[in-house]
């Protein structure tokens, strides 16, 4: 996975071009996905706590398609996986959260270098 690239930029821009080319309308929503993301992380981590996998499953859906929606492509991958174990009944683990918390901090990162080039 560490060759894929934080955000595809093709898709980044290309969801400009599709929502009529205002740059300021995607960048809102990478905004909204750096903004949430803490509130996300805590959601899942508790669901996890919990054992609770329906709410884990909620919250991992409406990460990865937002994640799918502004091309950051590893997300995606890392919830797709995590949604695969959940599929499988097999509920995940804090440790996993760990690195899923990372790449959505470094996400946030590049989205903002993404607006400021």
């Amino acid at each position: 996975m560490s060759g894929v690239e934080l955000v595809r930029e093709s898709t980044y821009r290309g969801l400009v071009a599709q929502l009529g080319g205002d740059p300021r309308v995607v960048r809102r929503m990478a905004d909204d996905f750096v903004r949430l993301w803490p509130e996300r992380m805590r959601r899942l981590e508790r669901a996890v706590a919990r054992d609770d996998a329906g709410e884990a499953v909620t919250v991992l859906r409406s990460v990865r398609s937002t994640a799918a929606m502004l091309g950051a492509d590893r997300v995606t991958d890392a919830v797709g996986l995590l949604l695969d174990a959940l599929a499988s009944d097999r509920m995940i683990g804090a440790g996993e959260l760990v690195d899923l918390r990372e790449l959505g901090r470094c996400t946030g990162t590049r989205f903002r270098d993404l607006d400021a080039a």
